[in-house]
């Protein structure tokens, strides 16, 4: 009959090197602050990560920083032939879902911006237009310009009348002319600037965006390569500059002091949980051998 022991001994040596392996890896969070008894601290407390948090956040960042997020591996990504594919092919979808777009430009501005939005800078841009155009139509010299032309004309056909009026009023016609011409602008040049922009930026929001693209797929590609351009040299010549702006470095850091000790805990066992139960079980399965290994050197004994 095999003795009890011959069992019991790796039996227990498997089960302490289970034990003592989980309660490692525990104790690498548990507790997450320090203890005392008797006013004074229990050793091991607060865990390993929580108590070291702050300098492994800094060499977890610098890290990411010097070896995964360098200038040279974000500008190899990012101008990679696979990134500008799928910058090409998003873009030639966003053209060619416009293009089949029935919605009004009003309508689809005013689901980016809002409503309320669109009307504002729809308003504003009429006044502005309006006031530009009427300040040119009162204050340019236009009205002298159109009573000049109508003498101009008027004179071929009866140059007499001229010397006539200005016997009379003591005025040249064209002065008289200007003058009325400068009085009717004064008053009705901003309402027909104001109706006619109103009218003509009305006529344009309303027009589908599929009409506005319509016949414009040179003009699209154009569009679309430019955009692609524009990235390329904005990667190659900013990215350094944005680098220093990110600061990645300080940026992950930040970011890992801020993360709650349970939160970072449920991260890591996210992520290694299997490989932290293998662990586990293999502290059991070198408890279980070194029980044989302990009944061998006591039969040698």
């Amino acid at each position: 009959m095999i003795p009890i022991s011959y069992i019991l001994t790796p039996l227990a040596g498997a089960i302490i090197g289970y034990i003592t392996n989980d309660m490692a890896i525990r104790m690498l969070f548990h507790p997450y602050e320090a203890k005392y008894l008797f006013g004074f601290k229990i050793p091991f407390t607060p865990g390993l990560i929580p108590k070291e948090k702050d300098r492994m956040a800094e060499s977890i960042a610098q890290m990411i920083s010097e070896k995964l997020m360098t200038e040279e591996v974000l500008r190899e990504n990012l101008l990679s032939e696979d990134v500008i594919d799928k910058i090409g092919n998003t873009l030639s979808d966003f053209l060619t879902n416009l293009q089949n777009d029935q919605d009004s430009i009003h309508q689809k501005a005013s689901s980016f911006l809002g409503e309320e939005e669109m009307a504002g800078i729809e308003q504003r841009t009429i006044d502005s237009i309006t006031d530009v155009v009427s300040e040119k139509l009162t204050n340019n010299g236009l009205d002298q310009q159109i009573a000049d032309m109508a003498i101009g004309c008027f004179r071929q056909n009866a140059n007499f009348i001229e010397s006539i009026y200005i016997s009379a009023k003591g005025k040249s016609l064209s002065q008289q002319i200007a003058e009325t011409v400068s009085d009717l602008l004064t008053v009705h040049a901003r309402p027909l600037a104001y109706d006619m922009i109103k009218t003509t930026i009305g006529d344009f929001l309303n027009t589908p965006v599929s009409g506005l693209l319509a016949n414009k797929q040179e003009q699209l590609d154009a569009f679309k390569n430019a955009a692609i351009r524009l990235y390329r040299n904005t990667i190659t010549e900013k990215l350094p500059k944005m680098m220093e702006t990110i600061n990645v470095q300080q940026m992950v850091e930040n970011k890992i002091k801020e993360m709650d000790v349970k939160e970072m805990e449920d991260l890591i066992f996210g992520i290694m949980d299997k490989e932290l139960k293998a662990i586990v079980w293999l502290g059991a399965l070198l408890g279980f051998l070194m029980g044989f290994v302990t009944l061998g050197l006591n039969q040698i004994a």
